[in-house]
């Protein structure tokens, strides 16, 4: 019993490094079932084994990518050191850095399941999300003063707009993660300080080169 465990963890391991190289190189949409089987040195029948299709392939993929994600919110919810601002900041720049280096995952995060199921109990992935972006939506809340909170739920939405945004932007095309990444930093602290009405923080100097994606 303990040989079968061990040979069907190794197998779905081999399976979703396949499918996470693939996904990231080719875009989820044009990898097939059979190609994967392939990268992972099995047939396809053994990945239907383990998952109904490759939807569910990418979620269960993306679970405990989204576990981390909300592990690391939920520290920086509760860290009485760093400013509000700063927390938003450092927030975005988790979920952004996910995106980069998660490529496959994204849709996940932002969109939900590729493909729409009706169903009576939310998926796990879908009770992932709720509360990372019930932990952005605090984030941008707390940032507020109490004379702004009559528009805190339009704010959100904006800001959620513009993380979007700024990371489908450098997704494509594809370049180096940490290259994105650091770009992506700079320009976030700008949007934040944007959003929260800090005009003049975000101006660059005459001798600074401007933010490009």
């Amino acid at each position: 019993m303990r040989m079968r465990v061990s040979k069907g963890i190794v197998a779905k391991k081999n399976i979703e490094d396949a499918a996470a190289k693939l996904f990231s190189t080719q875009g989820f949409n044009r990898v097939t079932m059979r190609e994967i089987a392939k990268e992972a040195g099995c047939s396809h029948t053994l990945i239907y084994m383990y998952y109904k299709d490759k939807e569910d392939l990418l979620r269960q993929m993306a679970c405990p990518l989204l576990e981390r994600l909300e592990s690391i919110l939920e520290e920086l919810a509760h860290d009485p050191v760093i400013s509000p601002t700063e927390r938003l900041r450092l927030a975005s720049k988790e979920v952004i850095s996910f995106c980069l280096f998660q490529r496959s995952t994204t849709m996940i995060l932002f969109q939900g399941a590729p493909t729409i199921r009706v169903t009576d109990e939310p998926e796990e992935c879908d009770r992932l999300r709720s509360r990372i972006f019930t932990r952005l939506r605090e984030a941008v809340i707390s940032c507020l003063p109490a004379k702004k909170m009559d528009s805190a739920q339009t704010l959100y939405r904006i800001y959620l707009f513009m993380l979007h945004g700024m990371i489908m932007n450098f997704l494509d095309p594809p370049g180096d993660p940490a290259e994105q990444l650091h770009r992506a930093s700079r320009l976030i602290d700008r949007c934040v300080d944007i959003l929260l009405g800090d005009s003049e923080s975000w101006l660059p100097s005459p001798m600074e080169k401007p933010l490009l994606f």
